[in-house]
C-alpha cells in the first residue's frame, strides 16, 4: 500500500482511512506493507524506519518531488514482494510511483480513490505546475488502474464517466475503529483543561466554516443558557470572528486534535455539528466526522450532502446545506429535548456498530482484488494456471534480467527533449534539429521572399547583409559541437540559398561523417548534374526543392529574374538525381510550393508534376506576406473555396495512385485553406489555438551573421551569437529559458507573441504563419502517445536532472 501522507504526523481523513483499511486487511490474514510519504524536517529516514506502531509494517519514503526517481526505484523493489500494488488517492506523487511500479513489475495495481482532490483544492488555489499533473492523474487513473475502490457514490460516478470498467469498481464506504470511538471515551480531561461546563456544542469541520459555526451559536434561542461553542483548531487569526459573532455566547478553540485525542473531544460534547457545502468536493467526500460521532454515541446535526443521508438516516438530525436556520433549530432541539436526543444518539451507536466499521469496505476491496488477481493469472497463463514442470529445470546460466530501473533510465535518455517540454523552461539535451543559414547570398528573387522579393523595395534585406556567410572552419566546429550535444539533423536553408555557399559539398561531407542527418532546402537552380551526383554519393538524407510551379510560365511569374529555360534545367537535373538514386531512395526528394494568387490555378497540376519527375513528396503552404508590400499576392475568397475543394480531389487522386507522392503535412495546409482568415494572411490561428509551442526544446536557427534565434520567425528575439559564445552556452542561457517559458503559454495573449514573425502590427505573429508547426506537432504527438506512467516518469525526471546539474 502506498499512502500520500505521513501516517505518524498527519491526522487527516485520508490517514484514518488508510490505517483503518490496512488494519482490517491485516486482521483478515493478509500481508500488508504500508509505504507512506515521510514529512520533511521531522525525523531522519533511518529513525522513521524503526518506528512501528501498527499491526502491519510501515515504510517511509521521502515526499519531495525531486526524489521521484529514487522513490520509484525503492518502491519497485518493495513491489516485487507484493501480489497487488495498492495506492490511495489520485495525487500524482503516489499515482506516478504506483503506476510506474505496476508497469515495471507487471503486477496489478489498485487505486483507493477517497477524495476529489482537484475540487477540494480548487483551480484558483492551485499553481499551473500543480494543477495540470493532478487533473491529468484524475483523468487517467480510471483507465490505467486495474481496479478502483471509491469512498462515495459521487466518486463512483466520476470514475465510471472517465472510462473505468464498472466490473472493476467497488464502493468501499468509510468507517471507524469501533473500539477507539466508543461511548466509554472520557471527555472529563477536555472539560477540565479547557474550563468547559454546561452544554457544549462541538462544531466539527474545516477552518473555513468557523464564521458559520459562530453565527449558528449566536442565532440560537436566547433562552438556552450556559452554552459553549467548542471549535477545532487554534484561535490564530480568527479572534475577530469570535468577537463579532459570539455575543453573549462563549467560544473555545480545542487546539490540535492530537492534544486530547478526537474521541475525548467528542465525548466532552453535548451535541456534534458537522457542516458540509453542496459542492462536488463535499458530495464526494466520505462523511468520516459523522461516523466518528455516531460511534461515540453523540447526538449529531449534519448537512444532508453526499453520503450523509444514507449514513446517518434517522440516527441524527439533518438540514439542507443552504438551510442555515434548519441547522440552528436542530441544535436547539437537541439542547431542549435531552431525552429525545439520547434516543437518537443510541440509534447512532447501533448503526455505527452494524455498518460504520472498516470491515464492510475492506471486505469489498479484498473480494475485488481476488477477482483482479484471478483475471491477471488467466491473462498471463491461461485457464490452467502457470505451467508446472514434472522435473526441475536443467542447470543453465540464468539470462540477465532487464532491470526495472534500466527501463526507466532508457525511457528518460531516449526522450530528454520531452523531459524539457514537460519542465517548461530547462533543456536537458541539445536541439534535435538545427537550421544553418550558411549564407545570405541568393541567385533568385522569389516573388514572396521575405528578403529578396522585388516587391519589398525598402524592406528588402540590406545589401550590406547579402554577402554574409559563416566561415567553413566555424561551421565545422559548430557541427562537432552539435553532434556532441545530441543533435540529430542539420537543416541547410536560408537566408540565401545553400548552393551559393562555395564550400557546401565539404560541409555536407563533414556533417555525414559525424553521423548526422542533413536536409538541403534549395531553389536548385544552381545545381548541375555533377553536383546532383555528389549529393547522392554523400548520402544526403533529404532534399527540399522550392519550385512554386508546375509549368515554366508560372515559374517565371513566381521568380521574376528567371527565364523559362531555368525551369526546364532545374526539372532535368532533378529528374536526373531521382534516377541516380536507384533503389536507395536517398535523398528523399520533396517539392515545396508556396501558393499565392499567381500560381493557385496550377495547384492540381503540381501533384501530377511531382509524380512525373519521381519526387517522393510534395508540400504546400499559403503565402506568408509582408504588410504593405506583398499582400497583393494573397488569393481571394473564390480562390480559397476552389482550393479547398481541390484539396479533397487531390487526396482522392493520391489515394488512387498508391499514396505517391506523399502529401506532406497536407492536413495542415487543408486546415489553413479551410479558414476564411487565410485570405487576409492569417493562416494558423486555428492550428495553433490548442497546440503548445515546444520549439525551444528541439530546434534552433543559426543565421548567416551568427545570430541564434529560437524559431523560424523569431529573428527579433536573438538569443546570442556563435561568433561571441559557444552554441552550448546560448542554448542553455537565460534568454533561451525565458523564450521557452513564454512560448509554451496558451492562450497566447502575452505581448511577447507580437515579437514573432514579419508583421510588427500582429498581436500574435505566429497566427499569420508558423513555419515550425510540423516540428511542434511531432513533439506534441509524441507527448500524446505517452502512457500516463511514462508521462509522469518524464515529468519527474526534470527536477531530478536539475538537482543533479544535468541541464544543457
Amino acid at each position: 500500500m502506498l499512502h500520500p501522507e505521513d501516517v505518524y504526523q498527519d491526522s487527516s481523513q485520508r490517514v484514518a482511512r488508510g490505517l483503518g483499511l490496512a488494519s482490517e486487511f491485516r486482521r483478515r490474514g493478509e500481508d500488508v506493507k504500508l509505504v507512506y510519504s515521510l514529512k520533511p524536517d521531522t525525523i531522519p529516514v533511518e529513525e522513521a524506519r524503526n518506528r512501528q506502531e501498527f499491526s502491519f509494517e510501515t515504510i517511509p519514503l521521502i515526499r519531495h518531488s525531486t526524489t521521484y526517481m529514487k522513490k520509484i526505484q525503492d518502491f519497485v523493489r518493495l513491489a516485487e514482494w507484493a501480489d497487488v500494488i495498492y495506492f490511495q488517492s489520485a495525487l500524482p506523487h503516489v499515482a506516478t510511483v504506483a503506476l510506474a511500479a505496476s508497469y515495471l513489475t507487471r503486477k496489478p495495481v489498485h487505486c483507493d480513490w477517497d477524495e476529489w482532490d482537484s475540487e477540494n483544492l480548487g483551480a484558483a488555489s492551485m499553481r499551473r505546475a500543480t494543477r495540470w499533473p493532478l487533473l491529468a492523474a484524475e483523468r487517467a487513473i480510471p483507465r490505467l488502474a486495474d481496479s478502483v475502490s471509491v469512498s462515495s457514490s459521487e466518486l463512483r460516478d466520476l470514475v465510471l464517466s472517465r472510462g473505468a470498467n464498472p466490473d472493476w469498481v467497488v464502493h468501499a464506504p468509510t468507517g471507524v475503529d469501533i473500539k477507539q470511538f466508543s461511548p466509554v471515551a472520557d471527555g472529563g480531561p477536555v472539560r477540565r483543561e479547557l474550563g468547559l461546563s454546561g452544554k457544549i456544542v462541538y462544531f466539527m469541520g474545516r477552518p473555513e466554516h468557523t464564521a458559520l459555526f459562530l453565527r449558528m451559536g449566536l442565532a440560537m434561542d436566547v433562552n438556552i443558557k450556559d452554552v459553549t461553542a467548542l471549535l477545532s483548531g487554534e484561535v490564530g487569526t480568527m479572534g475577530p470572528l469570535v468577537e463579532k459573532y459570539t455575543g453573549d455566547r462563549r467560544a473555545v478553540f480545542a487546539g490540535p486534535v492530537g492534544r486530547f485525542g478526537l474521541p475525548a473531544i467528542l465525548a466532552a460534547a453535548t451535541v456534534v455539528v458537522v457542516v458540509y457545502s453542496d459542492t462536488a468536493a463535499d458530495r464526494a467526500r466520505p462523511p468520516l466526522e459523522v461516523v466518528q460521532a455516531m460511534a461515540i454515541g453523540k447526538p449529531i446535526v449534519a448537512s444532508a450532502v453526499g453520503e450523509v443521508p444514507g449514513v446517518l438516516g434517522d440516527a441524527g438530525f439533518q438540514a439542507l446545506p443552504s438551510d442555515f436556520m434548519g441547522h440552528v433549530r436542530a441544535i436547539e432541539t437537541v439542547l431542549q429535548e435531552p431525552a429525545h436526543a439520547r434516543e437518537v444518539a443510541a440509534r447512532a451507536r447501533v448503526a455505527a456498530q452494524d455498518h460504520g466499521h472498516w470491515g464492510g469496505g475492506a471486505g469489498r476491496v479484498l473480494d475485488l482484488l481476488s477477482q483482479v488477481l484471478e483475471e491477471w493469472r488467466i491473462r498471463r497463463f491461461g485457464p490452467g494456471g502457470p505451467p508446472r514442470a514434472p522435473v526441475g529445470p536443467p542447470e543453465v546460466p540464468a539470462p540477465l534480467r532487464d532491470d526495472a530501473m534500466s527501463k526507466v533510465t532508457r525511457l528518460v535518455k531516449q526522450n530528454l527533449d520531452l523531459v524539457g517540454a514537460l519542465d517548461g523552461r530547462h533543456s536537458f539535451t541539445g536541439p534535435r534539429m538545427v537550421q544553418l543559414d550558411v549564407t545570405n547570398a541568393c541567385n533568385n528573387d522569389c516573388i514572396a521572399c521575405w528578403s529578396f522579393s522585388p516587391l519589398l523595395a525598402d524592406k528588402a534585406m540590406p545589401h550590406a547583409d547579402r554577402g554574409k556567410s559563416i566561415p567553413l572552419a566555424r561551421l565545422i566546429e559548430l557541427v562537432d559541437e552539435l553532434a556532441g550535444m545530441g543533435t540529430r539533423e542539420i537543416y541547410l536553408a536560408g537566408g540565401g540559398d545553400p548552393w551559393m555557399y562555395p564550400q557546401l559539398l565539404d560541409l555536407l561531407a563533414h556533417i555525414k561523417a559525424r553521423g548526422l542527418a542533413v536536409t538541403i532546402h534549395t531553389n536548385f537552380s544552381n545545381v548541375d548534374k555533377a553536383k546532383a551526383a555528389r549529393v547522392v554519393e554523400l548520402g544526403v538524407d533529404n532534399l527540399t526543392v522550392s519550385l512554386w510551379a508546375a509549368t515554366a510560365r508560372t515559374y517565371t511569374h513566381s521568380h521574376p529574374n528567371k527565364a523559362e529555360e531555368t525551369f526546364e534545367r532545374v526539372v532535368a537535373t532533378l529528374s536526373h538525381l531521382c534516377k541516380l538514386r536507384g533503389g536507395r531512395r536517398q535523398p528523399f526528394v520533396k517539392l515545396y510550393n508556396v501558393i499565392s494568387k499567381l500560381n493557385a490555378h496550377e495547384f492540381p497540376l503540381m501533384h501530377d508534376f511531382a509524380r512525373e519527375i519521381g519526387a517522393d513528396a510534395i508540400e504546400f503552404a499559403p503565402v506568408d506576406t509582408i504588410p504593405g508590400r506583398t499582400e497583393c499576392l494573397l488569393f481571394d475568397e473564390a480562390d480559397r473555396k476552389r482550393l479547398h475543394e481541390q484539396c479533397r480531389q487531390m487526396q482522392e487522386k493520391n489515394a488512387a495512385c498508391g499514396g505517391r507522392p506523399e502529401l506532406f503535412d497536407f492536413d495542415v495546409f487543408v486546415n489553413r485553406i479551410a479558414d476564411p482568415g487565410t485570405v487576409a494572411g492569417l493562416h494558423d490561428e486555428k492550428n495553433l489555438s490548442v497546440l503548445p509551442c515546444t520549439i525551444g526544446f528541439h530546434f534552433a536557427r543559426i543565421m548567416a551573421d551568427g545570430s541564434v534565434t529560437p524559431c523560424m520567425k523569431g529573428d527579433k528575439i536573438p538569443l546570442g551569437n556563435i561568433f561571441e559564445r559557444s552554441f552550448t552556452d546560448i542554448w542553455g542561457g537565460q534568454q533561451h529559458r525565458w523564450f521557452r517559458e513564454k512560448a509554451s503559454l496558451i492562450p497566447r495573449s502575452d505581448p511577447f507573441f507580437s515579437l514573432i514573425g514579419k508583421d510588427p502590427g500582429a498581436r500574435v505573429g505566429c497566427y499569420k504563419s508558423c513555419d515550425d508547426i510540423g516540428r511542434n506537432r511531432f513533439v506534441h504527438d509524441r507527448l500524446q502517445r505517452l502512457t500516463f506512467t511514462e508521462r509522469m516518469i518524464l515529468q519527474a525526471a526534470g527536477p531530478m536532472l536539475r538537482m543533479m546539474g544535468r541541464t544543457v
